[in-house]
Order: structure tokens, then sequence, then C-alpha cells
């Protein structure tokens, strides 16, 4: 989800500072996971990382296919740790209990900074998103994950409780969406009624 091949060029860079780093994510097995509308420009890029796959390399459309969400779902459930620019694909890995980061860069303003949504990700007691300014700040961070989870698995929980099922962790979220959409109908009916002036009505 960003403008010509910055998202290429940046894991280029994430990786090259990956691999030179001493902690425990030097050696980590990395899957690039392209966003489902923007997979054109990870078609033939050249990673030079044995370690690193992109996967899927194609989606069937939008929406996905019950096979791709499995397979999304799989490749959470096989990570230790989940690092992303903005995107959704934050708060499920945090739903399945992996630390999630993120990190400031210039190339992404557009859809960090001047996104409302990226706040409730990072911003806050109780975020998802570990978020690091620079590239050796983030390895420090994901390192010391790597080494010990416990306080990302909290931080994920206190999140899913906050932000994805604030009316109850126990409670179903689909029958509470279907009453507020069934208000929601209800009291516009009941603007229009109020509005609606019948043409014998309006006669002197």
């Amino acid at each position: 989800m960003a403008p010509g091949d910055s998202e290429p060029e940046f894991v280029r860079r994430w990786l090259a500072a990956l691999r030179a780093g001493a902690g425990p994510s030097r050696d980590a097995f990395v899957i690039i996971r392209p966003h489902p509308t923007n997979t054109e420009v990870w078609r033939g890029a050249e990673l030079d990382d044995s370690g690193c796959l992109v996967y899927p390399a194609s989606y069937s459309g939008i929406p996905l296919s019950d096979d791709e969400v499995a397979a999304f779902g799989r490749s959470l459930q096989a990570c230790d740790a989940v690092v992303g620019v903005n995107t959704t694909a934050m708060i499920e890995a945090a739903i399945f209990e992996r630390p999630v980061f993120t990190i400031r860069d210039a190339n992404f303003t557009h859809s960090q900074a001047e996104t409302l949504h990226f706040a409730h990700l990072t911003r806050g007691e109780s975020t998802c998103a570990v978020m690091a300014a620079t590239l050796d700040e983030h390895l420090t961070q994901l390192d010391a994950a790597l080494r010990d989870p416990s306080p990302h698995v909290a931080a994920a929980r206190r999140f899913v409780a906050r932000f994805v099922r604030p009316m109850g962790i126990d409670r179903p979220a689909t029958g509470l969406l279907c009453d507020l959409l069934e208000r929601i109908a209800g009291a516009a009916h009941q603007v229009h009624r109020a509005s609606f002036t019948p043409v014998e009505a309006a006669r002197p």
C-alpha cells in the first residue's frame, strides 16, 4: 500500500539491517506478504536474500477466497513477530497475540502520519504496534521481543479487548453489529417520516 516500488526498496534496506545485526533476528526466516491490491511491484523483485520468501505472489481477487484467508492465518501463526507499515494485518496479528512492529519512514508518510487510524495502532496505553523512528531502534525492539515475547502478548490482549472487542471479549461481535445497524436504520426511518409532509397536509 505504497507508491511505486517504495515497498521493495524499504524491504531491501530492512533486510540488510536485519542481516547485519547481532541479535536473534539476524537469522530469521522472513515472509513478505504483499497487500492483495499491491502485488504487481513484487513480481520479479530481487531481494537477494535466501532466507526470505514473497508469499503469496498473487491473489484470486477481492474479497479473498476461504483458502487464501486460511493461508493468511497460518502465516501469522507461524510467525514469531510481525512487521508492517500500516495495515489491518497488524490488528489481525494482535488477535493472534503476535508482537507487532512498525517503523517511521518518509516514503510512507501518506499512510502513517496522514491517516487517522495509524494512531490507534501506535499511540496510547493500549496499542498493538511498537513504533521505531530508525532501523537501529527497530532491531533493538525486535530482538528484545524474540528473546521475551511475553510483554507483547499482554499488550496484544489489551489492545484486542479495547479496540477489537470493546463490548466484551467473550461476546460474539456479529450480533452486536447487526443490532447497531438495525438501530441506525430505524432512526433514519423515523427522521425520514418526521421530515415528510404529505401533499394534502401542505395545501392551505
